[in-house]
């Protein structure tokens, strides 16, 4: 499966009106900004609506990202991003379906993929949570894996990393919607008594010297 690579005219005009969310923008400011003709602009905005953005458009108002739009994207993720972690805005891969994002970041880390490597997916087909079994992912939800390659960590200590995983999923929900979800030791979590994320780690140990090769962090939810 091939992620939702974007031309670079495209991701420019996306990224620029992911900045200005809710607002209008003219054509001519676009098109100034981004060193862009006028009816480059105009391709790229009608191509990024067919892929699903909400961008409308009004007579000498221009255009404008309607803050509902809630299409997955590397350029709506990465004005979010912590300075802590920038470092990962170029890592960012998403994906319309996948079998596992979990099986995709190890086939990636295999691969050589960098420390920080984001893969997202709108749905799952082979979704798995802990002892394989079955994880029902269907569009609608959030699904999520996260490549690390920690530096010096005994295997023994991966399990610490899924509970530093849950916990910062519920500090994320509480400042983001306000709710405050519970967990479900080690690897759910609940709201209202719901299970409304589920986290997942894998992790290959390097077998001369007993500390992780690499992990990844796998995450589910449903999104309202």
């Amino acid at each position: 499966m091939i992620p939702l690579r974007r031309t670079d005219t495209k991701s420019r005009v996306l990224a620029f009106l992911e900045e200005r969310r809710g607002t209008y923008v003219s054509g001519e400011s676009l098109a100034g900004n981004l060193g862009l003709s006028r009816n480059a602009v105009w391709k790229a905005v009608e191509e990024l609506r067919r892929e699903g953005c909400d961008i409308q458009s009004a007579p000498r108002r221009g255009y404008c990202l309607m803050p509902e739009s809630d299409l997955l994207s590397p350029e709506g993720i990465r004005p979010f991003l912590d300075p802590s972690a920038l470092f990962c805005r170029d890592r960012i891969q998403v994906y319309p379906a996948l079998a596992s994002t979990n099986q995709t970041a190890k086939q990636l880390a295999l691969s050589g993929a960098d420390h920080g490597t984001v893969i997202l997916a709108n749905q799952q087909s082979a979704g798995r949570g802990r002892l394989s079994r079955q994880f029902f992912s269907p569009a609608g939800g959030l699904y999520m894996s996260l490549i690390l390659k920690p530096e010096n960590l005994p295997f023994a200590n991966t399990a610490f990393v899924t509970a530093f995983a849950g916990v910062s999923v519920c500090e994320a929900i509480e400042e983001v919607t306000g709710q405050k979800p519970g967990i479900k030791w080690v690897n759910d979590l609940l709201l209202d008594g719901k299970k409304v994320c589920g986290i997942l780690t894998e992790a290959v140990v390097d077998c001369e010297n007993g500390m992780a090769g690499y992990m990844e962090i796998g995450r589910a939810s449903c999104r309202e």
